[in-house]
């Protein structure tokens, strides 16, 4: 990733390790005392599908006053109400957006007084979104467009989800039947709801820490360790359940 210091406004990119972790030290050693903020979360697919925010006030903090922000002792992203991360325009669109596509985050929340967001997939032509991941006053809401102009809203609000600990979360959507698993586990029982939207067909993008790329609204409150997406492609339930054990591994996740 590449990070921006606080005191000079220098930008370095900060590598991995050989064993494939942040290389911390080399953070450590760059921001020193000062804070360190994400300029750009680098797509480790090799599809130059980067996450990134050049505009500072906006950048979320990984290292506070010298000391690294971590969740469960892994170096993360923190996010304190107005910062986000959003990839360029995909070249996916909409309408083809449609045929299915998956994303696996690790993040943890608190239990917010109003609805902020975690992950989107958003469309620019109308600032919509097809499929998204939020909170709002201890529920989980998980929204998908299943057609060009209907949007289905879910929420799950039986048990509090939303404890300050670091949760793996997958979310899927496929021609506009959605699911989501917190730790491996399907969550049942939801609330939902269908509400008609803006038409159009503008490209997607990926956006993290926030509801819509150009209406900004909802600006996610904690942390995010990892996020995993996929475009115009589903995982089969055997290929998410492998990556949320390997997840909840790495990331100490019960």
């Amino acid at each position: 990733m590449r990070v921006r210091r606080s005191s000079d406004n220098t930008e370095q990119d900060i590598g991995y390790t050989l064993a494939g972790n942040l290389n911390t030290a080399a953070l450590a050693t760059f921001c020193g005392s000062n804070s360190c903020f994400v300029r750009t979360w680098y797509d480790q697919s090799g599809n130059g599908r980067n996450l990134v925010q050049t505009t500072n006030s906006a950048q979320p903090r990984i290292v506070n006053a010298g000391t690294i922000y971590t969740l469960n002792t892994k170096p993360s992203l923190e996010f304190s109400g107005s910062q986000f991360l959003a990839t360029a325009a995909t070249g996916e669109t909409r309408t083809n957006m449609n045929s299915g596509h998956y994303f696996v985050a690790a993040f943890s929340s608190s239990l917010p007084a109003s609805y902020h967001e975690v992950a989107t997939i958003a469309a620019t032509a109308d600032s919509g979104f097809l499929s998204d991941i939020g909170v709002d006053n201890g529920r989980i809401i998980h929204n998908n467009r299943g057609t060009p102009n209907l949007e289905t809203s879910t929420s799950y609000g039986s048990t509090n989800y939303l404890d300050n600990t670091l949760s793996s979360w997958a979310s899927s959507a496929q021609s506009g039947a959605i699911s989501l698993r917190r730790n491996g586990t399907l969550l049942t029982n939801p609330t939902t709801s269908a509400q008609t939207i803006q038409t159009g067909n503008g490209t997607v993008v990926y956006v993290l820490g926030c509801r819509r790329l150009y209406v900004i609204a909802g600006m996610m409150i904690g942390g995010v360790s990892e996020w995993v997406y996929t475009f115009n492609s589903r995982y089969s339930d055997s290929d998410v359940s492998t990556l949320q054990t390997n997840q909840r591994s790495f990331f100490a996740i019960p």
